[in-house]
């Protein structure tokens, strides 16, 4: 009902299986790739990376972006 509401598309995929959904590779690969570029850019240590992790997963959750 709250997908109605707000026009949001629903995606079902078999439960484990990652490589079958398309959208969830190009959403995990655009997590490593901001990852990737926060750890560079400001030269910090590996040991950053579940803060890095963190921080890359949030920014995507409140900026809106159209994967279809």
């Amino acid at each position: 009902m709250v997908c109605k509401v707000n026009d949001i598309a629903r995606h079902q995929t078999v439960t484990g299986t990652l490589k079958q959904n398309g959208l969830v590779k190009r959403f995990n690969k655009t997590i490593l790739e901001r990852i990737r570029y926060m750890l560079l850019s400001v030269r910090v240590q590996k040991a950053f990376l579940d803060e890095a992790i963190a921080t890359a997963t949030y920014s995507i959750k409140k900026i809106p972006l159209n994967f279809s």
